[in-house]
């Protein structure tokens, strides 16, 4: 009987040409987009689970539960805790601190590059899976001076892996490598090109042994542990927590407990933790805006064989009634029917499959990923088939029931009733075809828009033809007016100046703790920037009321200000203001000296974004660039817009290389780096807008199908329609009405749906675009004018067909 089942659906498809094709292309299209879609997921869901222990391994972190900072959450705890909590949490198996000490040169003959520095314990690769191709895991970095290298390091500067007792020059100290690991996977939130003994830190730093000794409360060291299999997280959170407040002053022991995030986590749900490693952070409201987007586009590829099916019905109703004549019970008709479904979605997962097997290495390029559909693994296989069986029962199930109910006695007297209610089913499911496209796409809309409003907003600041180098040295921070000097004499240079960090900044930047002149008690944070006296010039920021730095060392207590810090401190006069500046917090650390940085307001400026715009305007404090609280770190060159920047870069690495030949030039272009702050939600944005324009093209589909059968049906009323004088306008107009009413409801509701779900994306800027109104009436037009040129093309034809034809064969 199955042989039979199968016999007949293959002759029903072939029977049915037109519509199994839109059919199976239309699955073929939702399969494929669900698949890359579940690919992409597993990736993103996938971090970090590939270490041997990863579901009793953890990462610790510190939240304050009272005071001005409750909620903050930081990542690296004290040295103490990091070295000593095996030893005093008998729940913890293992554990392992890291320390990022900054970048440093790394040279070996010939071959020179700027290398995070990362301090760590051989207990590394006991907590972690790594790979380890070359050394002992029990002594790698057990002796001061040591290191141990990725895979890439290693042939890098020596062109091969088997580097073990080679020499790597660390600036002007030198390190001997002890081991190679194999390259971390890009599915980690973690990356180190090279690993440091930490004994190599507590040899080079006088600091480190005090901090050994007795620091409780600094926030340096990032910490994993991995508990025995029985432990409770929740108690030995508890238990650190209750171990450190013994050591810690009165007034940090209600404030601060230590809370432990499995390292699963650390991928997707660390944005609201300071400090710590994450590579590349994800974001898990994209994840399940993928998800919906999976199971939305489905969901339209399956509606179309649904609607497509009971459409069908006139034409399959009398092989109902005949089999149920000649004995045939409604479960083997449901069996046969459901079985139809099957063979569809299985030749629709085979292109589907295919599709996305030629698709991966685009997108794998385009996304920065290494996504792969291999059949090699059982877990694929399980997908595959959950995939097919699923859009069987979902897309097939109700045509089954629906056919399978059908009279014998009223199907082979003709009498087969049309229904409203199988009407307003189809008509349900055109709606939700479009208004699922309808809301993916103004969805999509309405993100470009606030991102086109942030690639056009005025930041207050000029980006565009600027190049940062960064100051990576002794030699160019000591002698930066001999670099400038240099580089001023490139043609193409317009201005140079130095800070120690830039608007746009991609790294942290230090807050101070001003003091409010006239309310001592108050203290406010303000970012903190140390420049020259060419830094307003070169960004093109505006000066308001005083002066600007000179070049003299008679202004090294002096400031310039914001107007948002001018405000918060209430300066109206700018001239002889002068304020204290009683800390600076770096990272997660403050500082604060003996006495006060007392500093002399000279000069007003306008507000400028110094951080992305999903942060409203700070206030902040422009130091000159000799001072106690931070040193320059970038030159920046402004250029002509005519400039080859390839031919900038050149002259400038010469320029850069007569002064420092030690150290490698490295460089960013601004504009670019300003353009990352985006760059995912530009991605996330773009990956939803192809699959809501798929989804389109198979509802589109979809709808041409659905035409093709209504026109089918009223062909007799066209054709008399046509012989009393209507015209191919009116008719193409009288077929087409119906189905637009449908899109224009199912828009009706999509739209204020879309707007109302992109909100809390929006609200996640501090600068947020007015959706425009006329935007979405463009689209809505669009998707429209879509529609009818889909069914047009089917009823255009039925209007031009000669009536007679028609007639005469009735």
């Amino acid at each position: 009987m199955l042989r039979n089942y199968w016999k007949l659906a293959v002759r029903n498809l072939a029977r049915h040409r037109g519509f199994a094709a839109i059919n199976i292309f239309g699955l073929a299209l939702g399969m494929g987009s669900f698949l890359l879609i579940c690919l992409h997921l597993t990736d993103e869901w996938s971090f970090d689970r590939f270490h041997p222990d990863a579901d009793r391994t953890y990462r610790l972190y510190e939240e304050t539960l009272e005071g001005e900072n409750a909620g903050q959450k930081v990542v690296p705890v004290s040295l103490q805790v990091a070295v000593q909590v095996t030893d005093h949490i008998p729940e913890v198996e293992a554990s392992v601190t890291m320390f990022n000490f900054g970048r440093r040169t790394m040279h070996h003959l010939d071959r020179q590059f700027y290398e995070p520095i990362i301090y760590t314990q051989s207990s590394f690769f006991e907590v972690f899976g790594y790979p380890l191709l070359q050394g002992d895991p029990s002594t790698l970095l057990d002796r001061p001076f040591t290191v141990v290298l990725s895979e890439s390091a290693a042939k890098k500067y020596y062109g091969r892996t088997d580097v073990v007792g080679e020499m790597l020059g660390v600036n002007d100290w030198e390190a001997e490598v002890t081991g190679v690991y194999a390259d971390f996977p890009n599915n980690t939130h973690l990356e180190a090109p090279m690993l440091f003994s930490m004994g190599t830190a507590q040899a080079q730093y006088s600091w480190w042994d005090a901090q050994l000794s007795n620091d409780w409360k600094s926030n340096n060291f990032v910490t994993y542990v991995k508990l025995v299999p029985e432990a409770e997280t929740a108690s030995v959170a508890q238990k650190i927590t209750s171990w450190t407040a013994d050591h810690r002053a009165d007034s940090l022991r209600k404030e601060q407990a230590t809370f432990l995030q499995p390292i699963t986590d650390i991928h997707l749900y660390s944005a609201d933790m300071e400090a710590g490693f994450n590579a590349t952070p994800g974001n898990p409201a994209y994840m399940k805006v993928f998800v919906l987007v999976a199971f939305f586009i489905l969901l339209v590829a399956s509606i179309n064989y649904t609607n497509l099916a009971t459409a069908l019905a006139s034409k399959r109703a009398r092989e109902v009634g005949l089999r149920k004549v000649m004995g045939s019970h409604r479960h083997q008709l449901i069996g046969q029917f459901l079985l139809e479904s099957l063979l569809l979605a299985s030749l629709s997962l085979i292109i589907g499959f295919s599709l996305v097997q030629l698709a991966l290495p685009a997108y794998n390029q385009w996304s920065g990923k290494e996504l792969q559909l291999n059949l090699v693994h059982w877990d694929v296989y399980a997908l595959l088939a959950s995939i097919v069986v699923g859009v069987a029962l979902l897309a097939g199930s109700y045509p089954a029931f629906y056919l399978s109910r059908f009279s014998p006695v009223a199907v082979l007297k003709g009498n087969l009733q049309k229904g409203r209610r199988r009407l307003a089913l189809r008509e349900i499911l055109v709606i939700a075809q479009f208004g699922i496209s309808g809301l993916l796409l103004a969805g999509t809309a309405i993100m470009f828009q606030q991102l086109k409003y942030l690639e056009d907003k005025e930041l207050g600041f000029e980006d565009d033809q600027q190049l940062v180098v960064d100051i990576n040295s002794g030699v160019a921070r000591n002698q930066f007016e001999t670099f400038k000097t240099a580089f001023n004499q490139i043609p193409a240079v317009n201005s140079v100046s130095v800070s120690s960090r830039v608007p746009g900044e991609w790294k942290d930047f230090p807050m101070a703790q001003v003091q409010h002149p006239t309310q001592p008690e108050e203290q406010m944070d303000m970012i903190y920037v140390a420049a020259d006296w060419d830094f307003l010039e070169t960004f093109d920021i505006e000066l308001l009321d005083g002066r600007n730095f000179t070049p003299s060392p008679a202004d090294s207590g002096t400031v310039l200000i914001n107007q948002a810090a001018a405000k918060l401190l209430g300066i109206e006069q700018i001239e002889e203001q002068t304020l204290d500046i009683v800390s600076a917090t770096y990272g997660t650390q403050r500082r604060q000296g003996e006495e006060p940085f007392k500093v002399r307001v000279i000069g007003l400026i306008n507000d400028f974004h110094f951080e992305s715009l999903r942060q409203t305007m700070k206030p902040l404090v422009v130091s000159y660039y000799a001072n106690p609280i931070h040193v320059i770190d970038y030159f920046t060159l402004r250029y002509s817009p005519d400039t080859d920047p390839q031919a900038l870069l050149a002259e400038v690495s010469e320029a850069y290389l007569a002064i420092d030949p030690d150290n490698p030039l490295e460089y960013n272009f601004l504009n670019e780096r300003v353009g990352d702050d985006y760059q995912a939600d530009r991605r996330n944005g773009q990956l939803v807008g192809w699959f809501a324009g798929l989804g389109l093209v198979i509802a589109c589909m979809g709808l041409f199908a659905l035409a093709s059968l209504a026109i089918q049906q009223r062909i007799k009323e066209v054709a008399i329609r046509k012989v009393l004088g209507s015209s191919r306008t009116q008719l193409v107009s009288l077929l087409s009405k119906d189905f637009l009413k449908l899109v224009g409801i199912a828009l009706v509701v999509a739209v204020p749906l879309a707007i109302w779900l992109i909100q809390p994306w929006l609200n996640s800027f501090a600068y947020r675009v007015q959706i425009s109104a006329f935007l979405l009436l463009c689209l809505s037009m669009g998707l429209l004018f879509i529609a009818l040129l889909t069914v047009s093309v089917r009823t255009f034809r039925a209007a031009s067909q000669n009536p007679g034809f028609t007639l005469r064969n009735e």
